[in-house]
């Protein structure tokens, strides 16, 4: 059954393969982001630093070559269809590439996310 996204609609199988992308990249992401999660303003510029050493070519974007890439340099292995999940995920524009508001965008998300799952643990 199709579900309503924010860029149109989606089968929650895809929507499954987007988020558990996210999840193998999320612990190594948050700490990248440091104590920067407790500040939103902190939070976009850290996103920022992270991004602009992703795009080592300066171009301002970043392709699912350079993500993947960026990925491994992280420590964190993806397959070439999870790395296309994440690029779908981020790609608001649909224009193949994730610009810098995409990404904070989904730093924030992921953060978001993080806080809700370590929130839950907490109460276990």
């Amino acid at each position: 059954m199709p579900v309503r996204t924010n860029d149109g609609w989606a089968s929650r199988s895809q929507i499954k393969q987007q988020v558990r992308a996210w999840e193998k990249a999320r612990v190594m992401l948050v700490a990248k982001l440091g104590d920067a999660i407790d500040d939103p303003k902190k939070l976009d510029e850290r996103a920022e630093e992270i991004f602009r050493k992703m795009d080592a070519s300066g171009s301002g974007n970043i392709d699912a070559t350079t993500l993947k890439e960026a990925m491994l340099v992280a420590g964190v292995t993806l397959t070439q269809s999870e790395i296309i999940d994440m690029m779908v995920s981020c790609d608001v524009n649909k224009d193949g590439l994730i610009q810098l508001g995409e990404f904070q965008a989904v730093m924030r998300n992921e953060v978001a996310t993080h806080r809700r799952r370590t929130a839950v643990c907490d109460l276990l």
